[in-house]
């Protein structure tokens, strides 16, 4: 039955889970070209643990990293008050915002570029929960 009134009975999830995912193996292929040789000459401080992963690093936590800041639009000096705020003298936050804060994401990418990264991390997303539905389906249920 392809709709039921419990999701782990529906074909529905089955179906959902590969056309969420398929798309995301070449966006994969495309976020580094896209991405990554956009933003990462723009970085000075190579201080984030992503610049020492090596290939794995470059290629998809990177490129994945500069989607979620391009949508998120993050605030870098919020961030810094927020993360020294019990203990000024530990930041853990530290390495992350001396390495990507010196650059404003969403003012730099240019219209292709926001509309990849707003479909890339919505398929991740939509592929996480899902994934995560189905696990719990087939394992606990």
């Amino acid at each position: 039955m392809i709709f039921a009134s419990n999701p782990c009975d529906s074909l529905i999830l089955g179906y959902l889970i590969p056309i969420a995912m398929l798309p995301l193996i070449p966006m994969m292929a495309l976020a580094y070209p896209l991405l990554g040789r956009h933003f990462d000459p723009m970085i000075q401080h190579r201080e984030s643990i992503d610049f020492y992963m090596g290939p794995l690093g470059t290629y998809l936590i990177r490129p994945g990293g500069y989607a979620l800041f391009i949508v998120m639009n993050m605030d870098w000096k919020k961030l810094e008050e927020r993360a020294t705020r019990r203990n000024p003298d530990v930041n853990p936050m530290g390495p992350t915002i001396r390495t990507y804060g010196s650059i404003d994401f969403k003012s730099e990418a240019n219209v292709f570029q926001i509309g990849f990264s707003w479909l890339y991390i919505l398929l991740v997303a939509l592929t996480v929960v899902l994934g995560f539905i189905y696990t719990f389906c087939k394992h606990f249920l």
